[in-house]
């Protein structure tokens, strides 16, 4: 029996790894693939998609009675989950766009699915240590494509990759396997914060450190400066949230300590925002967000309870968005805010179940630091926060990408 689990258990492992890079959505590979070895004939990741979503299938069934337990065991939190997938799908009947909301909500809902076997099939260091796995290939093969294949690798110097003169504002600048800088510098940040726990527990993984620091470089060549600031916070935080750990009793007034210096830190900062933001290389509008926040709220107030349907905004010129698109002429793909995009879509109603759903996300993570005492512990708890200060200025909290993906895992986390 142990020469059959064996072969079955590595295969999962593999077609995790290999997976989670997918769902990193490498534009740039898949065109190097599509280009060099099919003859540009074929859609790399329409190609994958498939294979993804078969074999996910096959192992949630394979694993069907564990994923049943762990299930019954996080009652709550599927209840919450299958409510927010619920009100989602619903708001396809009011979308701007139906036909497109629903194939949108299709893939987020299997990409559900993927996340569901992520969380139910592995315990949380081994999920760490797959997820690790996978940003190391993501960092290596990023590197390799912009030194080796610069025209794929590098924007502006050969493949058209990205839409609304993208190509020529950042000419020069790393993307690696992806479409734009931007999301190199989302995938780098959340790389380096993953290595960076993973080989925090044993000193013998030379590779997590490299990894580690090949993310910083990548950072440094994208010129993703917030993801960089993101995942210096996030690294300290490491060491913050350690205090969870302690004793109630000194817990509470170092709490009290740190909640105070991040007051005056931020304080700080908002009184010399111009000063940080040239330093940066970014001006008082955030190139522009702070503009199209102010002409997203507006678009809000025009169906502020029920949005307009799960991906029914952004639809181009022949949807609302050519409302804000006549707007920019840099044609913003999203609302460049988390909250705001869901707001957007799915009315203030989807934003109460999210946020409900973040909250106890976020109070089942800190539960879970204190009752772990390795680094890996940590990671629930320093995902929310990753992926709550990346959607200060992106859009990611619901979408089928890795980070729904991890959002699921932290959301269904196995205990005791």
């Amino acid at each position: 029996m142990s020469s059959i689990t064996v072969p079955v258990k590595k295969i999962e492992q593999v077609f995790t790894v290999g997976s989670l890079i997918f769902f990193t959505d490498p534009i740039a590979l898949y065109r190097f693939i599509s280009d060099v070895f099919l003859g540009g004939r074929f859609n790399t990741r329409s190609l994958l998609w498939s294979i993804v979503v078969t074999m996910t299938v096959l192992f949630l069934g394979l694993r069907f009675k564990k994923i049943v337990y762990v299930i019954k065991k996080n009652k709550t939190s599927a209840a919450i989950l299958v409510v927010l997938l619920l009100f989602i799908v619903l708001s396809c009947l009011w979308s701007a766009s139906p036909s497109l909301s629903y194939k949108r909500f299709t893939s987020l809902f299997l990409v559900s699915l993927f996340g569901i076997y992520f969380a139910t099939r592995f315990e949380l260091e081994e999920q760490l240590r797959l997820l690790s796995y996978a940003l190391f290939l993501c960092t290596f093969l990023s590197v390799i494509m912009a030194l080796l294949l610069p025209e794929y690798g590098i924007m502006g110097m050969g493949k058209e990759l990205a839409i609304g003169g993208q190509e020529a504002v950042h000419e020069g600048i790393w993307r690696g396997i992806y479409s734009h800088k931007n999301p190199l510098g989302r995938i780098m940040a959340l790389s380096g914060l993953a290595l960076f726990l993973f080989a925090s527990d044993k000193s013998n993984r030379k590779w997590a450190w490299l990894g580690f620091a090949l993310s910083i470089g990548i950072l440094l060549a994208s010129q993703s400066a917030t993801a960089l600031c993101i995942l210096i916070t996030c690294s300290i935080l490491t060491k913050v949230y350690q205090n969870l750990r302690w004793d109630i009793r000194l817990m509470v007034p170092l709490s009290i300590i740190t909640v105070v210096t991040l007051g005056g830190l931020m304080t700080l900062v908002a009184s010399n925002t111009e000063t940080i933001l040239n330093a940066l290389g970014r001006d008082i509008t955030l190139s522009g967000r702070t503009e199209l926040w102010s002409a997203v709220l507006s678009e809000i107030w025009q169906s502020p309870w029920l949005g307009y349907g799960y991906k029914g905004y952004w639809v181009g010129w022949n949807g609302p968005s050519a409302v804000i698109w006549s707007q920019f002429p840099w044609l913003p793909p999203h609302a460049h805010n988390g909250v705001l995009n869901v707001w957007l879509e799915l009315g203030v109603l989807g934003l109460l179940l999210f946020t409900a759903s973040f909250v106890f996300a976020s109070a089942q993570a800190v539960i879970y630091v204190r009752e772990t005492k390795l680094m890996y512990g940590l990671f629930p708890v320093i995902y929310l926060t990753f992926y709550f200060l990346f959607n200060l200025t992106e859009s990611a909290l619901i979408g089928d990408n890795i980070f729904w993906v991890l959002y699921i895992s932290t959301f269904l986390l196995k205990r005791g």
